[in-house]
């Protein structure tokens, strides 16, 4: 498919030329492959008209940095960008402070309940559902900079540095 969109055009001598033509045709093809790309949002407060608004402020961004402008176009461009970032800074700060106000009082009620479960659930979804990732197998350095894979190693390694920590003699270790 991409073979045959590139190959039909006539070949020009200018190679800046044919690499946007090349760009352009793969990020055609992708878009006929795998369908056109979706904005998914990270945070529960973002809407459509946020999305929107951020759209139009990268349209506006990108028009602020092309060559082809006058040095008046740029100007009120560049107006039309700021007032843009702007308003998409404000839609995105009154949405979040509006969920944030609808998940405290949710939190609210559910305390006046005593939901104990409703509130950890809560409490574990706004800190976020990260875990951390601890790989207990990985290797370490030592004080001397080499690396030790040696679980005992390892163990030696954590012992010297809670010794330094607490200013106490380093505990004796028995594996």
């Amino acid at each position: 498919m991409i073979t045959a969109a590139y190959d039909c055009r006539k070949i020009t001598q200018d190679v800046e030329e044919e690499w946007v033509h090349m760009k352009d045709t793969l990020h055609e093809a992708g878009i006929t492959a795998c369908g056109d790309l979706e904005w998914t949002a990270d945070v529960p407060w973002m809407t459509e008209e946020i999305f929107l608004a951020i759209a139009h402020r990268s349209e506006l961004y990108a028009l602020t940095h092309s060559p082809s402008l006058s040095a008046r176009e740029a100007i009120s461009i560049r107006a039309e960008y700021v007032e843009a970032r702007r308003e998409a800074n404000r839609l995105c700060n009154a949405a979040r402070r509006q969920f944030f106000l609808q998940e405290s009082l949710t939190l609210e009620r559910a305390a006046a309940r005593q939901d104990s479960k409703t509130l950890f659930k809560m409490a574990k979804d706004l800190g976020g559902r990260q875990e951390k990732k601890h790989n207990e197998d990985a290797p370490m350095k030592n004080a001397e900079g080499i690396v030790e894979t040696d679980p005992t190693a390892r163990a030696q390694i954590h012992a010297d540095y809670l010794a330094g920590v607490y200013n106490t003699a380093r505990p004796r270790f028995d594996p």
